[in-house]
């Protein structure tokens, strides 16, 4: 990981103490209600990737496929970047014909995800659900084309961008493949550099419609930025439309 990328996952600005200590924080579960149904989700206790949280952006994307099963049910989905994976296990559920939960080549984050679709099987005993390491960029590693890309809170790595557009265009049928992409401003004074991800996308043949916001319980409290804009979610829909 690059000095840049570990910069824009820098949420808390603020350089302590050499003296100052916080307790390594331990794995642990969040059980998540959606529409009725629960998940059990474990999440790592520390990460450098920030794959220690479940994000704001993952329980919206679950909410809007639990309101829209159409855009899973028989169809192939991938989630890039799935952290606790909870839109992908939600996919499973609602009758996905193959779920991949997809994130950085990191040991614990690919057992984690392992771990957490066994035991939400009950949700989903006989779908097919595979997890797998992925690298944005390293195309080799997924040889198959998606009908449903799922990116929840993947934009606030600037240095990414083109890395992971060029791994959702290679998982897309061109102008077939829906891409749910949402996610929040953490840091509000990055919000350009957040949002450049769609000029970048709009030069690389993708196009996009934001669909609404929804406002959730604020990730951080004490982070500095306008709340409103912290607790907000943005949800996007976009498709590739194949190679200019």
């Amino acid at each position: 990981m690059t000095e840049q990328e570990e910069s824009d996952f820098s949420f808390f600005a603020a350089e302590e103490p050499k003296d100052y200590y916080v307790p390594k924080r331990q794995d642990f579960y969040e059980e998540v209600d959606v529409e009725g149904d629960l998940y059990k989700i474990k999440i790592v206790g520390e990460h450098r990737l920030w794959g220690n949280y479940l994000w704001n952006a993952a329980r919206c994307a679950a909410k809007h496929l639990y309101k829209n099963p159409e855009l899973v049910k028989d169809k192939t989905v991938i989630e890039m970047g799935a952290g606790g994976g909870l839109p992908s296990l939600v996919s499973a559920h609602l009758g996905a014909k193959k779920t991949l939960l997809t994130d950085y080549p990191d040991q614990p984050l690919i057992d984690n995800l392992e771990h957490n679709v066994e035991i939400n099987r009950h949700l989903y005993p006989n779908a097919d659900v595979e997890v797998r390491k992925h690298l944005w960029g390293k195309l080799h590693e997924i040889t198959e084309k998606f009908d449903v890309v799922i990116m929840s809170d993947l934009i606030n790595n600037h240095s990414a961008h083109y890395d992971m557009l060029e791994t959702c265009a290679h998982c897309c049928i061109p102008k077939e493949t829906l891409i749910i992409c949402c996610f929040t401003h953490h840091q509000p004074w990055k919000a350009k550099k957040n949002e450049k991800f769609f000029k970048i996308a709009t030069e690389n043949n993708f196009s996009f419609e934001k669909l609404y916001e929804e406002k959730y319980p604020v990730m951080f409290e004490k982070d500095p930025g306008e709340e409103e804009v912290r607790r907000t979610v943005h949800m996007f829909h976009m498709r590739y439309n194949g190679p200019k």
